[in-house]
């Protein structure tokens, strides 16, 4: 969704705006869990 808005090039957009806050309190809320279980981000990275 970020990628389709970003496509119309307005960086006022609203819903621009919305998805990006989200995708980063989405992110803040995942690394938070990850760390509780002692989980690095590298340790995700597919081989």
């Amino acid at each position: 969704m970020i990628s389709s808005h970003q496509d119309k090039g307005d960086q006022e957009d609203l819903m621009l705006i919305q998805y990006k806050y989200r995708r980063e309190q989405f992110l803040g809320e995942l690394k938070e869990k990850l760390q509780e279980l002692n989980i690095n981000p590298t340790d995700l990275v597919a081989t």
